[in-house]
């Protein structure tokens, strides 16, 4: 296993297995905090962008109707 003689040796890091298993965890629950942000970032831009959408839609069939007359 490389530098490691057993998983066991691997698994304790040389006696610093706290910091990087510490390290590891604290990355990866990193990570999916942004994964999972990042979803709900898009999902409150996305309903903002169809808000948007429905008042133009909106303006301009006042505006079309308006000319009409």
């Amino acid at each position: 296993m490389g530098a490691f003689e057993s998983f066991a040796d691997f698994l304790a890091m040389n006696g610093y297995a706290f910091y990087v298993w510490l390290s590891y965890g604290l990355a990866f629950l990193l990570i999916i905090g942004l994964f999972v942000w990042s979803k709900w970032q898009r999902k409150s831009i996305e309903q903002e962008i169809g808000q948007q959408q429905q008042v133009r839609t909106v303006r301009q069939q006042q505006v079309n109707s308006e000319m009409k007359l």
